[in-house]
């Protein structure tokens, strides 16, 4: 393992020289993940990236609002997916009472069954020193005690996970959903790429690609045996996300040409009554849609007001003149 660790130190000293050599160009267009607990948001994943043949408002439509939703539920099912592992590997099996028909022997080695009772469903059998006969123990009890049992729950939405995308750095749409319901290992163990083994020791934390690692670590035990289970030929999901945000924005996709293939309308409730909603996800259309009716409602006011407080001397002459011959 020391080995392993000196080679990790030095790949990452190396890859901070290369990146002296070659400054970071942040690209138009980023994604991010971060979690909210108690009011205070912390990130966990951000990457920047380009779109090419960006249609212009194509974020701010029903088709990005469905990517979006499809991207939530592919980092939700990987989430529950490590759940499920992780509560494999840290519940305990609690024993319940009932009769179970089970096969022993006799004092003659001859098969016979009978009914015993007791706490055997994650337990087992032994047999019973004064009757002789095979009788149910309860289920296995750790000496530990898991998050489940002794950590307290936290509250319904106290603990959010949020995914956003920014566009030039203005944020262009997010969702949030309750994170309470993730154990809280995995929740501080958020990682879109599976692909990363990271250890501490000495208050350093160390990181190893996935292959490599259990490559080289076969049997291990413990929280990284339940690790290989949980990232172990599991999708790397940032190519997956990104590969649905540019689908949905770009001519290159093959499905759109232009905004209008679009759809910025959504609609809610029954259309042939007054209880249907209409919202419109381009923001921008909207709003020059209020700015055009407010010209049209101070047009003429406007115009009075700037003829008589704005002329230039020319034309007040004029006006004066003119309003004089009238007399």
């Amino acid at each position: 393992m020391e080995k392993d660790i000196k080679v990790a130190a030095t790949k990452t000293a190396e890859t901070e020289v290369s990146n002296t050599k070659k400054p970071y160009e942040k690209e138009r267009f980023e994604f991010a993940l971060s979690i909210i607990t108690e009011g205070k948001e912390s990130l966990i994943c951000r990457r920047s990236f380009s779109i090419d043949g960006f249609i212009n408002n194509s974020m701010r439509t029903s088709e990005f609002e469905n990517c979006i939703g499809e991207i939530v539920s592919l980092i939700q099912n990987d989430l529950v997916w490590k759940s499920r592992i992780y509560l494999w590997h840290h519940t305990p099996v609690f024993g319940v009472t009932g009769h179970y028909e089970v096969e022993d022997t006799d004092e003659n080695d001859n098969k016979v069954s009978h009914y015993v009772s007791g706490d055997i469903v994650g337990g087992f059998l032994e047999r019973d020193a004064e009757t002789g006969k095979m009788k149910g123990v309860l289920g296995y009890f750790p000496e530990w005690e898991p998050e489940v049992t002794s950590c307290e729950l936290p509250n319904e939405n106290q603990v959010m996970l949020k995914f956003s995308v920014y566009d030039l750095g203005r944020e262009i749409i997010s969702r949030a959903w309750d994170a309470t319901v993730y154990p809280s290992y995995v929740r501080k163990n958020i990682d879109l790429t599976n692909r990363l083994v990271r250890l501490n020791k000495d208050k350093v934390t160390y990181t190893y690609d996935k292959e490599k690692f259990f490559a080289e670590n076969e049997n291990v035990y413990g929280d990284l045996l339940m690790l290989k289970e949980m990232i172990m030929n599991r999708e790397d999901l940032v190519p997956r996300i990104l590969s649905l945000i540019r689908k949905s924005c770009s001519t290159n996709s093959g499905y759109y040409d232009n905004i209008n293939d679009y759809h910025t309308i959504d609609r809610y409730g029954n259309s042939n009554s007054k209880e249907e909603r209409k919202y419109n996800l381009n923001v921008y259309a909207e709003n020059r849609k209020y700015y055009k009716a407010w010209e049209e409602a101070v047009q003429k006011k406007t115009a009075a007001y700037a003829e008589e407080h704005y002329y230039i001397p020319f034309q007040r002459s004029a006006k004066q003149n003119k309003n004089f011959a009238k007399k």
